[in-house]
């Protein structure tokens, strides 16, 4: 599993005080499981809660907040763009501890899907590739002309 290291190395980039403080943060991994397709494949994808636990945070939660969702971005972007996975992808608890410090305990629904072939170069051995979560917008980056047709002739635009 990859995601707990990325997202320990987000938030520890992010905020100064977490990476001086290495204690304050700490991260599990809790109700594992793996699903596979039951084919010939040896592929599967790990199904996970992780758990983020920030003790004696003192700054805002929205800066980790902020934080949390630019790396969704990335590694899980259907926990920001599908309604259904917004229910119960992301919960959070919040424990008071004085009028400057909280401790925040962050559970993501994560996923992980690993491509699984034989080695050709050791016969019995497996290479194990974990594949990136698509981007939020796959069409980023391409230019697109629109073409407008009437009776199969194009009338928009002309060249």
């Amino acid at each position: 599993m990859n995601k707990p290291a990325h997202l320990r190395a987000a938030i520890e980039a992010a905020l100064p005080d977490l990476r001086a403080n290495p204690d304050k943060l700490k991260l599990y991994v809790d109700r594992g499981g793996i699903a596979n397709t039951g084919t010939a494949s040896r592929s599967f994808e790990y199904r996970y809660q992780l758990k983020v636990l920030v003790i004696g945070f003192g700054d805002h939660p929205d800066v980790l907040f902020i934080t949390l969702q630019e790396w969704l971005r990335e590694h899980q972007p259907e926990l920001l763009l599908n309604p259904e996975r917004q229910r119960d992808g992301l919960h959070f608890q919040v424990d008071i501890i004085d009028h400057t410090e909280v401790d925040i305990e962050i559970t993501l629904q994560l996923t992980e899907r690993v491509g699984v072939k034989s080695d050709p170069a050791n016969a019995g051995r497996w290479i194990a590739t974990h594949f990136g979560e698509p981007p939020l917008d796959p069409y980023a980056g391409q230019d697109w002309e629109l073409v407008v047709m009437e009776d199969g002739e194009q009338v928009w635009p002309t060249t």
